[in-house]
């Protein structure tokens, strides 16, 4: 049955309503596929959901992958194109992406830098922009000498004259330091509480703050509270729905977010390793920048299941949401997903 998420992929993908909702029925097995295929493939090279061709989606490898890792591909109930042509694998082309941001961003003449990885076409894109003290002609110098080191995965950057970050921190729904909660959860000792990000203001009214972690792929704050359930809040009007588990969405799969400022809305996954200004990389981002002030904290969620908790948007040719996936969420809070009505 079509819905919000379906919709969404129906909509960028330009496909009809039936094949949308097999596809979204269908991504999470795939997204747990390639998490299997991440720690089995040493030659594991990337993956996305693309339903553009006669395929639903692709996974690449550096050479022809084993028989178990295509008997485990053979299983997901997706037409999915198997590439074989990759020249670097995704544990190269991550540590690559590192290594070039914290280049960009270590240049005297450079204020901050954003990027992504481009598993497709097996590149690094970044946008960087000056320091105050320097022109923009500097910076382009300073971006020229990263951009020339050619010995790892191609490398495009872009100078901008200005940050391309804006860091939603101005709002949300429900909490009294002007954010929103985003799933709850219990810790290994059974006490309750709930998620947002960690750059929003600590003290919330009635519910204690825990601990935050921010840094690379990771803005998630813990507030301790009672009577938690598995619902989220979903529209303005108080509608909720069930969240059942959690995965790592895959590129071009559904993602949707309910904030105060902008309500329900779906998008898809843009790429899952982005690298923030100033913090490093492993955000994920989608498509569309669907966010605006006053959704920091908020939840993303596919179907029943979490995605991950709202940081903000960033300009990344293109506007960009960025959040935090869950699997770092959980386990930078050292919680589990609350999954049933009692948690």
């Amino acid at each position: 049955m079509p819905d919000a998420t379906s919709d969404a992929l129906q909509y960028e993908y330009d496909i009809s309503s039936e094949r949308a909702a097999n596809i979204v029925q269908a991504q999470e097995s795939f997204s747990h596929l390639v998490a299997e295929l991440e720690e089995l493939e040493v030659t594991y090279a990337g993956s996305a959901i693309d339903p553009t061709t006669d395929y639903d989606a692709w996974v690449s490898f550096v050479g022809l992958p084993s028989a178990e890792a295509i008997e485990l591909i053979s299983g997901v109930p997706l037409d999915i194109d198997l590439r074989t042509d990759a020249r670097f694998t995704a544990a190269e082309l991550r540590e690559s992406l590192r290594e070039a941001h914290a280049a960009l961003e270590a240049e005297a003449g450079i204020g901050g830098a954003a990027g992504y990885l481009d598993t497709a076409a097996q590149k690094l894109v970044f946008a960087a922009w000056p320091d105050e003290s320097a022109t923009l002609s500097r910076a382009r110098a300073d971006v020229a000498d990263v951009a020339a080191d050619t010995s790892g995965p191609q490398i495009e950057i872009v100078t901008v004259p200005e940050s391309v970050v804006s860091d939603e921190i101005n709002g949300g729904a429900h909490l009294s330091n002007g954010c929103t909660s985003a799933f709850n959860v219990r810790d290994g000792s059974g006490r309750k509480g709930f998620l947002t990000a960690a750059h929003c203001p600590n003290p919330v009214s009635g519910y204690p703050f825990v601990k935050e972690r921010e840094t690379a792929g990771f803005d998630v704050q813990l507030h301790r509270a009672t009577s938690v359930t598995n619902l989220i809040r979903v529209s303005s009007g108080g509608t909720t729905r069930t969240i059942t588990g959690w995965y790592y969405p895959s590129g071009g799969g559904t993602a949707c977010n309910y904030g105060r400022s902008t309500g329900n809305k779906c998008t898809t996954i843009f790429s899952n390793d982005v690298c923030w200004p100033g913090l490093g990389c492993g955000f994920y981002a989608t498509n569309a920048g669907v966010t605006s002030g006053g959704d920091s904290g908020g939840p993303w969620y596919s179907g029943n299941s979490a995605l991950g908790v709202h940081k903000g948007t960033m300009w990344l040719f293109g506007n960009k949401s960025v959040f935090t996936d869950m699997g770092n969420a959980l386990s930078a809070m050292s919680v589990s997903l609350c999954r049933t009505s009692t948690c």
